[in-house]
């Protein structure tokens, strides 16, 4: 069917209790899409968005990433209006969108395995770079990442969830500061870690104290509150099990004196 040029009047997001949450940021979540699932214009949103290469916000259910994702996979077409106006029918999306959705590096029979992991994994991953010292974007975004690497290499790993946790802790580590995790260390910063987000749960109290701690200390209890044995974080991180031993040691020696001289808004 043919669309018209009113198609934003009778978009789902404007309904949306935040809808400007959607377009403000330079790169919007995949989280900020879920209200594009059941909008009945969802198709020319994207493709307007994939004509005039809007370079921010979600857009017909994608995220800025994701839809240069789809333009790389089908660089030859010169209107994706035309194209998704021809992949549209009255009832559901079909065809690109779905294509899009569907992770092309596993089997079908792998994809539930996958999403199972995912489901299980993804909150407690980022609130484990959180407390590592990660803003709450910048947790998502790694751990995301970490997901589509996994989804890439499903058939070569044996244990999937460690190794999801040590592939998102590096990413973070890589992106936001630049940094090997050899290259972490134990002294302490002049001042308290810089709090990115106005998210609760980067305001816990936990989350504060772990941020006075050296970048290695804040590391090594970050894994230990998400389960890890000093072996695993050790083989995380590539430094000896007795470093990481020692560094637990001080950081809760340290995180005692925090709590007794109510250092981060710990009474």
């Amino acid at each position: 069917m043919a669309w018209g040029n009113d198609w934003a009047a009778r978009a789902a997001c404007r309904s949306a209790d935040h809808p400007l949450d959607m377009f403000a940021q330079q790169t919007a979540r995949s989280r900020d899409t879920a209200v594009c699932a059941d909008c009945a214009v969802r198709n020319v949103c994207l493709a307007d968005a994939l004509d005039h290469r809007i370079e921010f916000g979600v857009w017909g259910g994608l995220t800025l990433q994701e839809r240069r994702t789809l333009v790389r996979r089908r660089p030859g077409v010169t209107s994706w209006r035309h194209l998704l106006e021809a992949d549209t029918n009255d009832t559901e999306d079909t065809g690109v969108l779905e294509q899009q959705r569907r992770l092309p590096w596993l089997k079908p029979q792998e994809e539930a395995a996958f999403a199972e992991v995912f489901r299980a994994r993804f909150v407690p991953l980022v609130a484990f770079l959180i407390k590592a010292g990660g803003s709450r974007h910048d947790a998502e975004d790694a751990v995301q990442a970490a997901c589509v690497e996994l989804a890439k290499t499903w058939h070569r790993v044996d244990h999937p969830e460690p190794w999801l946790r040590t592939t998102a802790f590096r990413m973070w580590l890589k992106s936001v500061h630049r940094i090997r995790p050899d290259e972490l260390t134990d002294q302490f910063p002049e001042g308290a870690a810089d709090d990115h987000g106005d998210d609760v749960a980067e305001k816990m109290a936990v989350v504060q104290l772990l941020r006075r701690l050296p970048l290695l200390q804040r590391t090594v209890m970050a894994f230990d509150i998400d389960g890890c044995t000093p072996a695993e974080t050790a083989q995380a991180l590539g430094v000896p099990a007795v470093n990481v031993r020692q560094n637990l040691r001080r950081a809760r020696a340290n995180l005692q004196r925090l709590l007794t001289e109510g250092v981060g808004g710990v009474e």
